[in-house]
């Protein structure tokens, strides 16, 4: 297995212009959250399903997961798509699809902020 200096990775356009699009979703979840759900020290709402209902109530700070889970899965799969940089596309794919589970993540957090509103 060879690997590519990590500047070659990040000179990438295609890489560099996903990466960033889903860091800049990612933070906006950072700062969205705390600003719509409101410190509370009552439970918060954290999951909702259509056939049962909220089914997930907890402490106001776990709202933080939400983008938590996104910043562990951006890491993840930056890492990952560096390794496998040697097939190009593969590693598109990934920072690709990284930004997409951002953008979903997101939607999460704002159904989530609407559900407590």
């Amino acid at each position: 297995m060879m690997l590519f200096p990590l500047k070659l990775f990040f000179r990438d356009k295609i890489i560099l212009a996903f990466l960033i699009g889903a860091v800049i979703v990612n933070l906006v979840m950072w700062v969205y959250l705390p600003l719509a759900i409101k410190p509370t020290k009552a439970a918060v709402f954290l999951h909702y399903t259509v056939h049962l209902g909220v089914d997930f109530i907890d402490s106001w700070s776990n709202i933080f997961n939400l983008p938590f889970l996104g910043l562990i899965i951006l890491l993840a799969n930056v890492v990952l798509a560096y390794l496998v940089y040697y097939y190009k596309y593969l590693s598109r794919l990934l920072v690709a699809g990284t930004a997409v589970i951002q953008i979903f993540i997101f939607i999460q957090a704002y159904f989530l902020a609407y559900l407590n509103f």
